[in-house]
């Protein structure tokens, strides 16, 4: 993360250092825990943070639809394309600590199996286009008439 933004954002990296260069000391009663990994809990700066590192991911990212907010990636194109770039996104979300969720993600398809057996797609739950949610709104316009 630190190094990210040292990368990214220099300007601010000083001032971020001083919060997270060290592990936090976290109280709860009488327990207590080391956090030394990710942004603090309520941190303003806590989404930036979380999103520098993802950053160059998905702008390596070949599917001409790429799109990323905080812990949702949406990625869309061809199959192959598509496919190629999930694996390439877990790779490289590993050397950073983070995998992806397969019971949370899908394919947003009219056709509900990939024609190759041990594609990766597999794994993810099919939905179909007329159900289709983007970030909880519908990612299709939806039409209400109302009569006189």
């Amino acid at each position: 993360m630190l190094q990210a933004l040292y990368t990214i954002l220099p300007e601010i990296a000083v001032f971020c250092s001083l919060a997270y260069s060290e592990p936090s000391n976290l109280k709860y009663g009488e327990f207590s825990l080391l956090s030394q990994v990710g942004p603090q809990q309520g941190d303003p700066l806590g989404p930036l943070l979380f999103c520098l590192p993802l950053q160059p991911i998905l702008a390596e990212m070949a599917s001409p639809l790429t799109l990323g907010y905080l812990d949702d990636v949406t990625l869309g194109g061809k199959t192959q394309v598509v496919a190629d770039d999930i694996a390439k996104l877990e790779a490289q979300c590993k050397t950073l600590g983070l995998q992806l969720n397969c019971s949370k993600c899908e394919v947003i398809s009219r056709s509900p199996t990939i024609t190759q057996d041990k594609h990766q797609l597999n794994q993810f739950t099919w939905t179909s286009p007329d159900h289709a949610m983007l970030l909880g709104a519908p990612s299709r316009p939806v039409t209400h008439c109302q009569s006189p």
